[in-house]
């Protein structure tokens, strides 16, 4: 009953007054709309589009191209090179893959082809997506190989007859037992983005305002981080007036402790759901991944972050700090981690340090979850929990410092 007592108190210290209530429904109702709006639809949806140029126009070909349209997380759009490239430089693909002349061929003759992909600088999947191609191209041709040392073994056992039917028979069981493995090369050139649907191709590219963006969701996780300040604010404020100490000695402190990150817990999950409300429920959008991993990786954030404000509240900050350092602060974290601008513009050693940053753990996952990589999505989800826990208990454990 005590511990009741304390989550309701702890909700009822943030919605005290009216102006709390006001803040916490129409901020992010405006805020999702702002960010949404900012981007068109652009970042949204849960399929990666792609441009697949086929210049062979033969059976394996057009095989390759139904094998990644039945990819749910693929939007598999087919044009000649030049409409590709021009897609890919105005930003509206992750990438142009160019299945060459010869594909069908060279596969017959038991030779590898190599595909050719045009990447951006600023795509997040383009990397990944290539994977995907890559295996799917040495589906078939390791079926097509199986099929040949079938006709080769029979045809040197003296077996005479419809050598075509054979070999179609025998590719046909290999398909039904494939495994794809990354095994053939991919041929990587980088086209810069323009703005506007208008341009030379053959003209340098200039970057616009918004190509340089992360896209919905990393404007997403620095309003998250900043209104989750209001957290610390408020632990800040307890522990400097000796409010929190005082609670401890007559509640005892694991309890109270307990009872304020539920009851902190809770009031960003209010915040959050009305968030996602209002991006699928009232504008009818979808961010990319699924519903249900952007719950996980919102719930993985509030422990991240409530561990993260709550170590830093038994520091004694002065003020100035509280009101423009911290701000700055997730401003400058975010620029690190990928939130403001896709991390594969960053260096290779940012790169990996953004995977101690709240912010970048949060786009991590983001990227697991749009590229459907489940795994290693859940293992991101599990590492901030992790990280958010640590800084919990060092949190609980560690003593007030007073300046």
């Amino acid at each position: 009953m005590k511990m009741l007592t304390i989550i309701l108190l702890q909700l009822k210290g943030f919605l005290r007054k009216k102006t709390s209530w006001f803040i916490l429904i129409f901020l992010p109702l405006g805020y999702s709309y702002f960010a949404l709006g900012l981007f068109d639809g652009a970042a949204l949806g849960a399929e990666i589009p792609v441009v697949v140029v086929d210049e062979d126009q033969s059976h394996f070909s057009r095989m390759l191209v139904e094998l990644l349209k039945e990819e749910t997380y693929l939007e598999i759009r087919e044009k000649d090179l030049e409409g590709g490239l021009l897609e890919l430089r105005e930003n509206r693909v992750e990438g142009v893959y160019r299945i060459e002349e010869g594909f069908e061929d060279r596969i017959r003759a038991d030779q590898v082809p190599e595909l050719t992909s045009y990447t951006s600088p600023i795509a997040q999947g383009g990397g990944a997506v290539g994977e995907i191609i890559i295996s799917r191209s040495i589906r078939i041709l390791s079926s097509a190989r199986a099929a040949n040392i079938v006709v080769s073994e029979a045809v040197n056992g003296g077996f005479t007859e419809d050598q075509d039917r054979l070999w179609n028979w025998a590719f046909q069981q290999s398909e039904s037992y494939w495994v794809p493995e990354p095994l053939m090369t991919l041929s990587l050139e980088e086209v810069t983005p323009v703005r506007g649907r208008e341009g030379d191709l053959e003209n340098p590219a200039v970057f616009g305002a918004l190509d340089l963006l992360a896209g919905v969701h990393g404007l997403l996780i620095i309003y998250i981080g900043m209104f989750s300040l209001w957290i610390f604010y408020k632990q800040q404020q307890e522990e400097a007036s000796g409010l929190n100490r005082r609670q401890e000695l007559i509640l005892g402190k694991v309890r109270l402790f307990a009872g304020k990150f539920i009851g902190n817990f809770l009031f960003l999950t209010i915040h959050h759901s009305i968030l996602l409300l209002s991006i699928y429920l009232l504008q009818g959008e979808t961010l990319r991944g699924t519903l249900t991993d952007q719950i996980w990786l919102l719930l993985m954030m509030q422990v991240l972050l409530i561990g993260l404000w709550t170590m830093l509240s038994k520091w004694a900050i002065g003020k100035k700090y509280l009101v423009v350092g911290l701000p700055i602060g997730i401003l400058l974290t975010s620029m690190v981690s990928g939130a403001l601008w896709t991390i594969e513009l960053l260096p290779e050693v940012l790169q990996r340090l953004s995977l101690g940053i709240p912010q970048g753990i949060y786009m991590r996952g983001v990227e697991h979850s749009y590229l459907g990589e489940t795994a290693a999505f859940y293992t991101t989800v599990l590492w901030g929990m992790g990280l958010g826990l640590t800084l919990l208990w060092i949190g609980f454990w560690k003593k007030r410092e007073y300046s």
